[in-house]
């Protein structure tokens, strides 16, 4: 669900709804779903996030009453709202408790693309409960008793207002199909009518419209569209043809799966990785126990003497091993060698994993924005190849630049990406991507030594291809292709790198 169309939504929901009695929130796996009772009926929102995540009216309540959210059951809907023309959207519930005392709840609706989630705050804005782990922002802290932060803000224009804003792709809530249509009316009346004709619509007008595989919160120009209320929204986009929404579920949930799987191994290396830190405390308990051998006369608790660069210090150790003092020193040796031994390969695989978490991530920002055909195409380059086969590099998705004799390559999609850096790169061509952000690959390709204003000519490629796009200021990493590596088993995009400097 786009912004605009979300933001619609929510409009529509505030005016039937505000004030309105809850009888249960209900959830089935990924689906909430509110029954409200109102004008003496009971009428059911059900709020999806798996992908594509919806908020529309259906027939039926589904699902279980969650524990958390049972706290709501007989509350009154006293505000709805969404963040303007975004997809962050809220309900907030008041209830009045046996004791008479008034309750605040709120429910934070995310349907933000494979990162969609929705949470149940209380009057404080500690999260009570999640619908799922998914976060649009890698560093939010989501979890259940934690205070509830928004997601960042990419775009800082909007149809309320548009500031310095000349196009709809500087607009939030706005994506590829809706400004395509956009434009069409900017063509014949500009941009600023445009905007506003736009923005009026969404306002005033509770209709839908289909058109092809497409549904609008706003009437497309051009071409007839079926016009739809919105009690009809679920039914018949359940009938619009979405083979690549189906697509894009199966490609969606094999990048899910490998990003739970990295975010797990994380935590069990923070684990490794704390223990291998601890080789010195294993060397320093083995000599203190060496230096001190002669005071210690089977289990029991000894005064024994630590000798620093400071002079000799008196500490209390108690010694409960099962096993002789000679042989628990030296195990406390060997435990000491083999945690330090061990600690650079655990660090760098804690950097890889960063890395894979990130890649997932960004193959997961390429999916939502995908077509049919840019799918098939990742699909298509996940089939294993013969083994020794040489093959035509395909330029598909790859866009070239020229700087002079420099020449600058990026890749376009999710599938250009990955013929771009494992198809065409030479080893010592220069690869760039946006710094912990989803962003395009990007490589130079020169024979004699890059400058300062061919890189950051490439850099400003990538900032612009990149989820921050909007932003003053972006990362961007460099490298040689060479320390730019795809681990075995993992799907297409999924890249780790080394080596690499930073420029703004």
């Amino acid at each position: 669900m786009d912004g605009l169309t979300f933001h619609k939504v929510i409009r529509i929901v505030k005016s039937r709804y505000l004030n309105a009695n809850l009888n249960k929130v209900t959830v089935l796996g990924d689906q909430l779903c509110f029954s409200f009772y109102t004008n003496k009926k009971t009428e059911v929102i059900l709020f999806q996030s798996t992908p594509p995540p919806t908020l529309e009216m259906t027939s039926n309540a589904v699902g279980e009453a969650n524990g958390a959210l049972s706290i709501l059951s007989g509350a009154t809907l006293t505000d709805v709202g969404c963040r303007p023309y975004d997809r962050l959207g809220y309900f907030e519930f008041q209830k009045r408790r046996p004791s008479g005392k008034l309750v605040k709840h709120k429910i934070m609706l995310e349907p933000m693309g494979n990162y969609s989630n929705a949470f149940l705050l209380n009057d404080e804005g500690v999260i009570l409960y999640q619908l799922s782990a998914r976060s649009i922002d890698p560093d939010r802290d989501i979890g259940v008793g934690g205070r509830y932060t928004e997601p960042r803000l990419n775009k800082r224009y909007h149809l309320d207002n548009i500031g310095a804003a000349e196009s709809f792709g500087e607009l939030a809530g706005f994506y590829p199909v809706t400004i395509k249509e956009a434009e069409r009316y900017q063509e014949e009346i500009g941009f600023k009518a445009a905007a506003e004709l736009i923005r009026a619509e969404l306002a005033n007008d509770d209709h839908f419209y289909i058109q092809g595989k497409h549904i609008f919160p706003f009437a497309p120009k051009g071409e007839t569209a079926d016009k739809i209320a919105f009690e009809q929204l679920s039914l018949k986009r359940s009938n619009v043809d979405n083979s690549d929404q189906e697509l894009k579920r199966r490609i969606s949930k094999l990048y899910t799966k490998q990003l739970e799987h990295y975010k797990k191994l994380k935590i069990k290396l923070a684990d490794d990785l704390n223990s291998a830190l601890a080789w010195e405390s294993s060397l320093q308990e083995a000599d203190l126990l060496k230096s001190n051998m002669h005071k210690i006369r089977g289990k029991g608790v000894y005064k024994l003497t630590r000798y620093t660069e400071d002079g000799a210090v008196e500490v209390e150790y108690d010694f409960n091993a099962d096993v002789s003092l000679t042989k628990h020193v030296e195990s406390l040796y060997n435990r000491a060698a083999r945690l330090k031994r061990a600690l650079p390969a655990i660090e760098e695989r804690v950097v890889e994993v960063d890395q894979l978490i990130k890649s997932a991530e960004e193959q997961l920002f390429y999916v939502e924005s995908a077509d049919t055909k840019e799918l098939k195409e990742l699909v298509e380059l996940s089939k294993p190849k013969p083994q020794n086969r040489k093959e035509r590099v395909d330029p598909t998705g790859i866009e070239e630049h020229r700087l002079g004799e420099t020449l600058i390559y990026i890749g376009k999609n999710s599938a250009g990406n990955h013929r771009l850096v494992f198809q065409f790169a030479n080893a010592d061509d220069t690869w760039l991507h946006a710094q912990n952000i989803p962003s395009a690959h990007a490589i130079i390709r020169k024979d004699g030594e890059i400058t300062d204003e061919e890189l950051q000519f490439a850099a400003n490629l990538v900032a612009g291809r990149s989820k921050h796009k909007n932003e003053a200021k972006v990362l961007v990493d460099y490298t040689l292709k060479k320390y730019v590596k795809k681990p075995r088993n993992t799907p297409v995009g999924f890249v780790v790198y080394t080596h690499f400097k930073t420029i703004m």
